[in-house]
């Protein structure tokens, strides 16, 4: 990962974290909220949801970024802060589009399955350790896309809702995954905080307990023993720990 994009996590402040609105967390919009419904209906409902149709579901890339600002905006700190945090999320879809997946700007189109596919799996290896093979993120991303490309959301969902999806899970996707390196060399403070991001954060794109989920080479399924919680979070008290103001390396 770039050295610009390189940051140390710090542990949230619970209080903060409190003041955050819940509804506001991650993905604030109406859309996001009715996508993550059908996702949730999709997995408890259908053993095998991935996409008959084979080719790639995409979006026009927005001239300008829509997804860091609309995550930054839900920052429970300063107006400092949110300008600190929204230059962080900038950087990591930089790194998306230049690093991970630097064929898709000569199309000028973002693949949202490929996004959403890394989005989840960052999220499950934070969480449970299982680090996603190429064939099992190919796995993930035919259901994924299976479940967004049927669902009533996604099909009235305008251009700019569907490019500020798109770029909340590809930012989220990196962040995650540098922060799930840095955590295992911090310590096991580091890793409980991680693990309450990812969980809210999967709760708040996909609407599932991600106790609930696991990832295999047949993609995502839910478990058959989950570790139940003992007590919900709410999305913005995870969220909160990830986003905390970063030092670049």
């Amino acid at each position: 990962m770039s050295r610009t994009i390189r940051h140390r996590a710090h542990r949230a402040d619970p209080t903060t974290a409190r003041h955050a609105d819940p509804r506001e967390a991650a993905a604030a919009t109406e859309f996001t909220r009715r996508l993550r419904e059908s996702l949730a209906r999709t997995l408890l409902n259908a053993g095998d949801a991935t996409d008959a149709d084979a080719s790639p579901l995409t979006v026009p890339r927005a001239w300008a970024p829509l997804g860091p600002a609309q995550l930054a905006s839900a920052h429970p700190g300063s107006a400092v802060d949110r300008l600190t945090v929204r230059a962080l999320y900038e950087r990591c879809l930089l790194h998306y589009r230049t690093a991970v997946r630097a064929d898709d700007s000569a199309r000028g189109l973002d693949d949202v399955g490929a996004a959403l596919a890394r989005f989840v799996a960052a999220n499950v290896e934070a969480l449970h350790g299982t680090h996603a093979t190429r064939s099992m993120l190919r796995r993930l991303e035919g259901q994924l896309v299976g479940i967004v490309r049927r669902s009533p959301a996604w099909s009235i969902a305008d251009v700019q809702d569907r490019q500020a999806f798109f770029e909340q899970v590809a930012l989220l996707s990196v962040l995650v995954a540098d922060c799930t390196a840095q955590a295992h060399l911090q310590g096991q403070a580091s890793i409980e905080n991680l693990q309450r991001a990812a969980s809210g954060y999967l709760r708040q794109l996909i609407g599932l307990d991600p106790e609930w989920l696991t990832l295999g080479p047949e993609g995502l399924a839910l478990r058959s023993d989950p570790v139940l919680e003992s007590a919900p979070r709410a999305a913005a008290e995870a969220v909160a720990w990830a986003e905390r103001v970063a030092e670049p390396a």
